[in-house]
């Protein structure tokens, strides 16, 4: 045979052998459904003050970016040979 027809059936089993493998690793996601449910939660539960936080930080910068330039505008401007600090 050519090498061209040993690598299209090479590439053919491959592609066999992986759809084959992904089929059981779903039929045993679905065997063990409720398990993976809970450890999601249980992540989930974790990562929940971190999401939160990301959140109200993302939901806060552009307030505090504005307040921040209408403080500063009021403010006197710093001399610049003084050490802050």
């Amino acid at each position: 045979m050519k090498k061209e027809d040993w690598r299209k059936i090479f590439y053919q089993s491959l592609t066999g052998f992986v759809s084959l493998a992904l089929a059981i690793l779903l039929f045993f996601a679905i065997r063990e459904i409720g398990q993976i449910r809970s450890s999601f939660q249980w992540l989930l539960g974790v990562l929940k003050p971190v999401i939160y936080g990301a959140v109200m930080a993302y939901l806060l910068k552009t307030p505090c970016n504005f307040l921040e330039k209408r403080i500063e505008a009021l403010l006197p401007e710093k001399k610049k040979n003084v050490p802050t600090g």
